[in-house]
């Protein structure tokens, strides 16, 4: 039945005297109620680029003017601080703007800031990081063994040369740098990129986006010493292989230093398979 005929039928029950007498097909029913999850767009602060809404205030004199909000970087502060910027007073007989004309201002005055503030320096120094890393990240992730390597590392190469510098002025270019400084004082790569793994470590604990501002891919290397030092990684790895097969052999010598074919066999140096 439609909402039509179900009034009708309601006012002729009205009309008699009696009350209207409705089926289950007669009544009818709201569409549910869905929740809806809001879409929520990224804040001005998360976005690459920002263009505010142009508005209109109202001064003490009763006076109109356009004016928007707009996001600021701040020096040595993680978090964007929001200000206000007047573009000018609102068209009127004796002057001001049009909103096309306070729209081309606004506009003009963002490009100038993007350009403005497109980078800029932190106040952070290497010396924070390592006093986040030492007193907050180190007790919670690391072992004792892992940190102590760590602090020599801190100690004897980074915090000489890096303790007053910029985090912002630690780039790959600044790394090799001080890279060759320390190659020519006798450092070997494998100990210089080691050390360089732990710059990295104290870095990006202490930032927000966990990241650090150079890769190790980027260090001069020369291809000969990139050379050597596969080779010598290698050697390495077919040494311990060598140790582990020995040691597999040695774990039948007996107390009296004999394999179960009679032969005596040598101990090897630093096996604990091996009983004494």
């Amino acid at each position: 039945m439609s909402a039509v005929s179900q009034a009708e039928k309601i006012g002729a029950a009205k009309t008699n005297g009696t009350s209207p007498t409705l089926v289950a097909r007669d009544i009818l029913t709201s569409p549910p109620i869905r929740a809806t999850q809001r879409k929520r767009g990224k804040s001005m602060s998360c976005r690459k680029g920002q263009n505010p809404k142009l508005r209109i205030g109202t001064s003490s004199d009763g006076s109109e003017y356009f004016y928007f909000q707009y996001w600021l970087d701040v020096p040595g502060e993680d978090e964007r601080k929001r200000r206000r910027e007047i573009v000018g007073p609102v068209k009127t007989k004796t002057g001001g703007l049009t909103k096309t004309e306070a729209e081309a201002k606004k506009m003009k005055f963002l490009a100038e800031l993007n350009d403005r503030f497109i980078a800029l320096p932190s106040s952070k120094t290497f010396a924070d990081a390592v006093k986040h890393y030492r007193e907050v990240f180190a007790p919670r992730m690391l072992r004792d063994s892992t940190f102590s390597t760590a602090d020599s590392h801190l100690k004897n190469h980074l915090e000489p040369d890096w303790k007053d510098a910029p985090i912002d002025h630690i780039t790959i270019d600044t790394i090799n740098d001080w890279a060759w400084k320390m190659k020519r004082e006798g450092l070997s790569w494998v100990t210089i990129k080691n050390v360089l793994r732990t710059m990295q470590r104290v870095l990006s604990s202490s930032s927000k986006s966990k990241t650090v501002p150079f890769s190790q891919d980027g260090l001069a290397i020369p291809e000969g010493d990139k050379l050597q030092m596969k080779i010598n990684s290698r050697r390495h790895v077919s040494y311990s292989w060598e140790q582990t097969l020995n040691c597999r052999a040695g774990s039948a010598i007996g107390d009296s230093g004999e394999s179960t074919t009679g032969a005596v066999l040598d101990p090897i140096p630093g096996c604990r398979c091996l009983r004494s």
